[in-house]
């Protein structure tokens, strides 16, 4: 018989249930890492650049913020990019290849690949 059934017509036996009861465990509060702590300061801009695959033809769009490490980047309607892109910026003195980290309706999430690297 466990402690809250009591059997047929009978009251559980709650003073008794509060005793054996197991302990409850101590929670303990921890934060969460969060990544936007680890992003590098952004700076809002609203700079036009063109997207492009190997740094041929592409899609103009605008740089809605930018940081030393990446950008986000708005474009007028959706469509999808592939996974590396070429950004240039003439007005932020960008020319640089990206690696496409988040995208979401009209607005493409940036990481800037180090020069040398792919």
């Amino acid at each position: 018989m466990s402690l809250f059934s009591a059997g047929k017509g009978k009251r559980p036996d709650v003073k008794r249930a509060l005793v054996e009861a197991p302990a409850i465990p101590e929670i303990v509060h921890q934060e969460a890492p969060r990544p936007h702590q680890e992003r590098s300061p952004r700076k809002n801009t609203w700079s036009v650049c063109t997207i492009s695959n190997d740094g041929e033809g592409g899609r103009e769009a605008v740089i809605v913020d930018v940081s030393r490490t990446g950008a986000r980047v708005r474009f007028q309607g959706r469509g999808s990019l592939p996974s590396v892109v070429h950004i240039k910026s003439s007005r932020l003195g960008l020319n640089r290849k990206a690696r496409v980290i988040w995208q979401d309706n009209c607005d493409v999430g940036l990481r800037f690949i180090p020069p040398g690297k792919s």
